[in-house]
């Protein structure tokens, strides 16, 4: 049988179980497009975000020829080039210092952060590989900030991250080059502007991926495929699918649509049970806002959008709190699943809270450590003028009224939820979310402002199930041949997410791990 996808090849077996005669078989065979070129290597690295810059480089050391594609232009657009820092345990920069974590006491912390809902194997192989994958960056000439550790200190969640792990201290062009300088080095074939369309096969087996690259056609024939594309936050289908309905702005890559998923599901792969988001620390977001969520200071962003997170009252679309907003405020990234929930969130705010934040430096408003640090000089004194252009777009509003604010958004139980929140405001006691006072505005001052905001994250969090080497598994749990994935593409995660920085780092060590599996599996390695 001559090379197919698996659609036709699927359409195949179905006409000849209808009993459709051979030639009609045939003809649906013959039906498949032509490549415009053919190439061939022995590991295939769809992706080359995080997960696929370690991949490749894992299954190149090893010996494997590998070619690596991105639907990017360069790597200057691939998904790991504007991201924070990692997680990681036991590289040789925390090796140097006087104290290090070491793996069995973070295994243990993850496990006991999550109730245990990691898949324990993956998450141990996680760790063992995330101070190689460590040193793949550092080698590769990407500056990271190392944390002093003097002595012990205790770790939660939040901090886990930025006490085991290291910031980013490079970005853009020079990180790029940084990554594609290492891949080169390593003897990678690097091909941009490609994107994987579907699997090939031949009979039941895997041969390849067909790609499209300029409108043209290209089959890439490989040994073993790695999909590494970035999890599924660009598709607001799927986003709808595993997210409860809800809508979610893409605050990373926009062109993770799922492509690595799909593939995996087309060859009978098994999705994951956890789904989450490395949620937006900085503030709000709009689809209707431009730019569409509140970024880094100096971006340009509507500050109108960091009001969502500054810890005053928040509201679903039926007008009523939903979640504390102390904890809003404090753990951002860390809260995604009352905001997946709500699917779409105001904050409200008087005329008294404006002038507040109009004069004092958001550092001191925003709870979460990093956004402390990052905005202790920047202050809102445009907010007047933000306001005027968000009401403009659409996704905020202004008025003498709570009446007329809920008729805005259409949010039947807001005049009740406010008088209550009022209440106790004046009672100094939460009795609701038990917030601290600090986070209890009592809105009486007019006019009124209302901010419109969905979640936002980073990345998607979950796909397809995998073992400990990164195979994409069946639904008995069975490896499928030639096929690993890695990154958010991968069921590597738990709901929440609890650790900063393990999105980025798990998703390194899991490409480094499945590029060293699809070379051993050719015969390269030990």
């Amino acid at each position: 049988m001559s090379d197919l996808t698996r659609r036709s090849f699927v359409g195949l077996a179905t006409a000849t179980a209808a009993g459709v005669m051979a030639t009609s078989a045939l003809a649906s065979e013959a039906a498949a497009p032509e490549a415009a070129e053919t190439l061939e290597t022995e590991v295939l690295v769809v992706g080359i975000g995080a997960s696929g810059f370690q991949c490749a480089l894992g299954a190149a050391k090893l010996g494997a020829k590998v070619l690596a594609i991105d639907l990017a232009e360069s790597m200057v657009g691939t998904t790991n080039i504007t991201t924070s820092g990692y997680l990681c345990v036991g590289d040789k920069l925390q090796l140097e210092q006087p104290f290090h974590f070491e793996i069995p006491e973070i295994y243990t912390l993850i496990n006991q952060l999550s109730n245990y809902c990691f898949n324990t194997q993956v998450l141990k192989a996680l760790l063992e590989a995330s101070s190689r994958s460590s040193n793949n960056m550092i080698d590769a000439g990407v500056t990271v900030g190392v944390v002093e550790l003097p002595e012990r200190i205790e770790l939660t969640g939040p901090t886990l991250g930025q006490r085991c792990g290291h910031p980013y201290k490079i970005s853009g062009q020079e990180r790029a080059d940084c990554f594609e300088n290492a891949l080169l080095a390593a003897g990678v074939e690097i091909r941009y502007g490609i994107e994987a369309k579907e699997l090939i096969w031949e009979g039941d087996e895997i041969k390849g991926v067909r790609c499209e690259a300029d409108g043209a056609i290209v089959d890439i024939m490989a040994g073993a495929i790695c999909l590494c594309t970035g999890g599924f936050l660009g598709n607001e289908e799927m986003v709808a699918k595993y997210f409860a309905g809800s809508r979610i702005v893409p605050m990373g890559n926009k062109n993770c649509k799922g492509a690595g998923i799909n593939m995996a599901l087309s060859a009978g792969a098994q999705m994951g049970k956890s789904f989450s988001l490395s949620s937006n620390e900085y503030g709000g977001a709009n689809f209707l806002a431009s730019p569409t969520f509140a970024f880094r200071p100096g971006t340009g962003s509507n500050e109108a959008l960091r009001f969502i997170l500054l810890g005053s009252i928040l509201v679903d679309s039926m007008g009523d709190r939903f979640v504390s907003e102390q904890i809003a405020n404090k753990e951002a990234m860390h809260c995604a699943e009352p905001f997946i929930r709500a699917k779409t969130y105001y904050t409200v705010v008087d005329q008294d809270f404006i002038d507040y934040v109009s004069v004092t430096p958001l550092g001191q408003i925003m709870g979460d450590g990093r956004m402390k640090t990052m905005f202790a000089e920047v202050i809102a004194e445009n907010i007047e003028e933000d306001f005027d252009e968000a009401i403009a777009e659409g996704w905020a509003a202004k008025a003498d009224t709570i009446a007329e604010l809920a008729e805005a958004f259409n949010l039947p139980n807001l005049e009740a939820t406010v008088e209550q929140y009022n209440q106790y405001c004046d009672e100094g006691y939460d009795a609701l979310f038990y917030n601290d006072p600090e986070f209890m505005h009592k809105l009486q001052t007019p006019p009124f402002y209302i901010v419109q905001s969905f979640p936002a994250g980073w990345l998607s969090l979950g796909g397809v199930k995998c073992d400990a080497k990164c195979h994409a598994l069946d639904p008995d749990n069975r490896p499928i041949d030639k096929l690993y994935i890695a990154g958010a593409d991968a069921d590597l995660f738990c709901a929440p997410y609890i650790a900063g920085g393990s999105a980025n780092g798990f998703a390194q060590a899991s490409g480094l791990i499945a590029g060293e599996s699809a070379a051993m599996a050719l015969g390269y390695g030990a």
